[in-house]
């Protein structure tokens, strides 16, 4: 039997405002996402997982389980519980929309999803506590860890341990995560030091929902050592009380609502770290002093994400009016950025075990598939329309079940296109809404890529409403890209947006 589940860790922003290393919140619709198939425990062949990448940093990624960094935590987490290697017939399939080097919380991301993985993989029923504990034995930062944990607005310490309990060179990274050798085996290395309980702290704040995040990702990477080394070894009193006593008014001030622009804007100004990385980031200072509330209605504050390069503007409207401004300034610095706007994820990391994936195989599936599509649908197609699909092209028919209950599912079709081109075309997504935001869409979409793709398609095509921005923003997410606008496409008299994925290299979404 094979066991399947998914793992999806959201994107975060450390070092949020005022609060140098112990502020950071989670971002809705910016995530990691691991898709795992296994053998059940004992393990018996002493095989090494195979490993997949896609997104974000694919090409760059090491796919070698010894070397990759969500693996590694992974088998310092079994290892801690005395198992020595990974289960049998390990795949893992890794997605990844968190750009590196950019203030957002790629490697944080990458060391939870390696401890949400193990937790998983040997049913370890780790609690959220005990998960943090794991993963600060390698991050050593709460604010990035707990926030991608938790979800939502996030406040962290570590506790006061024995002195060096967890200092480098009591419990050397060596020793957590060492450097495998080549031929690294069941047998290799000695037990790694197993971590304290509760390390780490933490409490999860209110956030108004009218508050958005304006996420601004500028092109360039900037490493967190260098941003770190350019910050002074000891501060002025003065400085440090200026934090405190606006970090006691702003973790309050973001869960009022509506929220108070003036009292949000000069709580989140900062004096410890962001002043010192400015000269990192051209343009910075002069968007930080020149867009506030005033000039920009709808603004909140500005801040580093992490240690930068990435900006937030937290706003409440006129996320284009704020774009444009930062972006007129990036420009004039000669610095190139896309733009996002998120909203806060209250959910953190998941872990979703039993979904099980299957191309369509008979007739018994299809009152599941029509279930499913219908209920989207505020004219349900005829019958003959879904046995068009699924019996010319099954292969391109994906669901998703958990155990015997169909909870998603995609059609799509292939043929040639007028145009010469074999043209893929995803005609219809639906999943449950008790099961959404675990990742199940995006894998289902995979899936239909990778046959339609298989099968020599040129181009992958699909239609959405050009006011349904979710979908809209889903499927970019995945490499497509807007080809046309079809006017009242819809039997409703709705417009609607194509969007296509040529399969072929496609230039960066930066502007």
């Amino acid at each position: 039997m094979t066991r399947n589940f998914t793992v999806k860790v959201p994107a975060t922003s450390a070092n949020l405002a005022c609060g140098f290393d112990c502020l950071g919140a989670s971002w809705d619709g910016i995530d990691l996402s691991l898709s795992v198939s296994h053998k059940p425990y004992p393990a018996t062949q002493g095989s090494q997982p195979v490993i997949s990448y896609t997104g974000e940093g694919a090409g760059e990624v090491p796919l070698d389980p010894y070397k990759n960094l969500t693996t590694r935590v992974c088998i310092y987490v079994l290892r801690c519980h005395d198992i020595i290697e990974f289960p049998d017939d390990l795949v893992i399939k890794v997605h990844n929309e968190i750009p590196f080097g950019r203030g957002l919380g790629s490697s944080g991301a990458a060391v939870v999803a390696g401890v949400l993985l193990a937790d998983a993989l040997a049913d370890l029923h780790l609690s959220p506590s005990r998960q943090l504990d794991f993963a600060l034995m390698v991050e050593r930062h709460p604010d990035n860890v707990a926030a991608a944990l938790i979800g939502g607005f996030v406040g962290s310490y570590l506790k006061t341990l024995p002195q060096g309990a967890l200092d480098p060179s009591s419990v050397p990274m060596s020793e957590v995560l060492p450097e495998y050798p080549p031929d690294a085996s069941k047998d290799w290395g000695k037990k790694p030091p197993v971590p304290p309980q509760e390390i780490g702290h933490w409490l999860r704040y209110g956030w108004a929902e009218q508050i958005k995040a304006l996420v601004v990702i500028p092109q360039f990477e900037l490493s967190t050592a260098k941003a770190r080394g350019c910050l002074p070894a000891q501060y002025d009193r003065s400085d440090v009380v200026f934090n405190l006593q606006r970090l006691a008014v702003l973790t309050t001030a973001l869960s009022l609502s509506p929220p108070d622009p003036e009292l949000i804007w000069e709580a989140m100004q900062d004096k410890l770290h962001q002043p010192y990385r400015s000269e990192l980031i051209p343009g910075l200072p002069e968007i930080t002093k020149t867009l506030t509330p005033k000039s920009h209605p709808g603004l909140l504050g500005i801040c580093l994400s992490g240690a930068g390069p990435t900006i937030l503007a937290l706003h409440t409207h006129n996320h284009e009016g704020i774009a444009q401004g930062i972006l007129d300034i990036f420009e004039r610095n000669g610095v190139k950025c896309r733009m996002e706007v998120k909203s806060i994820s209250m959910t953190g990391s998941t872990q979703v075990k039993g979904i099980n994936y299957t191309q369509y195989r008979d007739e018994t599936q299809l009152p599941s598939i029509m279930e499913l599509i219908d209920s989207e649908l505020s004219e349900p197609y005829i019958n003959m329309t879904y046995r068009y699909f699924v019996h010319t092209w099954p292969e391109l028919t994906f669901l998703a079940y958990d155990e015997t209950k169909a909870v998603g599912v995609v059609v799509c079709k292939q043929e040639r296109h007028k145009s010469g081109l074999m043209r893929g075309y995803i005609a219809m997504l639906s999943v449950r809404t008790d099961y959404r935001k675990q990742g199940i869409a995006t894998r289902l979409v995979q899936l239909a890529l990778e046959a339609m793709i298989s099968g020599g398609a040129e181009e992958i095509v699909l239609e959405t409403e050009v006011d349904n921005s979710t979908s809209i923003s889903f499927y970019k997410r995945l490499g497509f890209m807007s080809e046309k606008r079809l006017y009242r496409f819809y039997m409703n008299g709705k417009d609607a947006f194509r969007l296509c994925l040529p399969v072929v290299e496609s230039e960066d979404a930066y502007t």
